[in-house]
């Protein structure tokens, strides 16, 4: 309904000046009948619904106010038991009101389980990038030039055996600690390992995930490797502890009352195995050679 105005100066036949009483208040009642449910949701203290984009300045003006402070942003939906969201937008600091880190956190019973921060300084690991976290620690967060990284080194996993990432795209490989100020010296394998070595190698083969079978049928693709548990019966048979290795991986898990498990590579770990007994296999050829 577009505005309407009461005629406050027209004079009336009766000498009065403005519009009859009656078909004034109408006008009254005809706005405010539209403005109440507006004003009835408007955003309060303690509740209501707001629509479109709403912009916030401090203390409701972009003046300093004299006694500084922080500008909290609450914002909880009206069904029990869901997130509740503040943001912080402003700080009061050295005489002025600056941009701070924007912080947006789940509770729950006023525990931080969980927060997003839009970091507005270049402190830190994170720089001016976005930190994510859980149970009031930073563990993720993107670095103001985009790099992907951990709050702290070698803490954290991405994926677990439960839940696996089906694919890591990379330009490249990845990049493995192999300092050797982090490790002992080394050790010359075993004739055992070197054993083990040759016949894991000798395993090798290609083959199909079942998964893959049971959508693609005959199209599914090939992989080339063997099975752990074959890996664990060739290293048993040499007296060897298949977990003593760490190319040899076991997880289990639970869910309510069923338990599961998987086992693993550490691909590289293993490739590097299988290239000491190939290099074995060398010498020894080379050896019968020049012996000859």
């Amino acid at each position: 309904m577009a505005r309407q105005e009461i005629d406050l100066t027209t004079p009336q036949p009766n000498g009065k000046m403005g519009e009859p009483t009656k078909s004034a208040w109408t006008k009254v009642n005809d706005m405010t009948a539209e403005l109440y449910p507006l004003a009835e949701n408007a955003m309060q203290n303690t509740g209501g619904n707001i629509n479109g984009t709403v912009i916030l300045t401090p203390n409701g003006t972009d003046t300093v106010p004299s006694g500084g402070g922080v500008l909290p942003i609450y914002s909880e939906a009206r069904v029990p038991n869901v997130d509740r969201i503040l943001l912080t937008g402003y700080k009061f600091s050295t005489g002025g009101w600056e941009t701070f880190d924007w912080t947006v956190y789940r509770s729950v019973d006023d525990n931080t389980q969980g927060s997003i921060r839009f970091q507005g300084s270049s402190n830190g690991i994170f720089g001016s990038g976005i930190v994510f976290g859980s149970s009031g620690n930073d563990r993720w967060g993107i670095t103001s030039v985009g790099d992907f990284v951990p709050a702290s080194d070698n803490s954290y996993s991405i994926g677990s055996a439960s839940r696996r990432a089906s694919v890591v795209f990379s330009a490249t490989g990845s990049i493995n600690t192999s300092d050797a100020r982090d490790k002992t010296s080394l050790k010359v394998l075993s004739e055992r390992e070197i054993n083990a070595s040759i016949q894991i190698a000798n395993e090798i083969g290609l083959y199909k995930f079942l998964e893959s079978v049971e959508k693609n049928g005959e199209s599914a693709r090939s992989h080339v490797g063997l099975t752990v548990q074959k890996a664990i019966n060739i290293l048993e048979s040499n007296g060897l502890n298949p977990f003593d290795y760490a190319f040899i991986c076991h997880d289990e898990w639970s869910y309510g009352d069923e338990s599961f498990d998987k086992y693993g590579f550490r691909v590289d770990q293993l490739n590097l195995f299988i290239t000491a007994g190939i290099n074995a296999r060398l010498k020894r050829l080379e050896d019968i050679i020049l012996d000859k």
